[in-house]
């Protein structure tokens, strides 16, 4: 996860994006908490996917990210384990085929299983790569991209798309973090 994930600085900003979809009163911290403890599991489960659906749409990729308290995460966990100061373990390191291929996407993608046009393809690729790579050449990183998943999966139908899409996601969100932790 400490190479997967950002961390999130501002918790309290989406607890008041989960409130108000909720229709939770957000003026002050103890009634927005008092407002959502009424809520059921389902309610808050069912805003919480809108939330996400929301993020997703600005680029992020967790609407729900791990918090940098400086008690039990000290800071960021990619910096904690690049300088070393972190526990000696052992620990396995492994990933499924087509990891997103199937529950990230549902619950991001509106429509996720008829397939994917080229265009919102091409636009979904270009969104992530801006958020790993801020000012770099996206048009060139995203042909490369579609250069390269284009042979996992033959052809431009939607659902071929949505394949090579899929399998992008998974190798970014999952197989190079594995690889990188290595």
């Amino acid at each position: 996860v400490c190479k997967t994930v950002n961390v999130f600085s501002n918790p309290r900003e989406r607890a008041v994006m989960l409130a108000e979809e909720l229709g939770c009163d957000t003026k002050n911290t103890a009634s927005m908490v008092a407002g959502l403890r009424q809520k059921t599991t389902d309610e808050l489960e069912s805003a919480s996917l809108e939330v996400m659906r929301k993020v997703v749409n600005w680029g992020e990729l967790l609407s729900f990210a791990p918090v940098v308290d400086g008690h039990f995460l000290p800071a960021d966990p990619a910096m904690l384990f690049d300088s070393g100061r972190v526990n000696a373990v052992d620990y396995l390191l492994g990933v499924n085929s087509h990891e997103y291929g199937f529950m990230l996407p549902t619950t991001m993608i509106r429509g996720y299983g008829q397939g994917m046009a080229e265009d919102k393809y091409l636009s979904r690729i270009k969104r992530r790569i801006s958020i790993l790579y801020p000012g770099s050449n996206y048009n060139s990183m995203v042909a490369e991209v579609r250069r390269l998943y284009s042979d996992i999966y033959t052809g431009d139908d939607p659902m071929a798309l949505q394949y090579q899409f899929t399998q992008a996601c998974g190798d970014h969100m999952f197989l190079a973090p594995t690889v990188q932790v290595a």
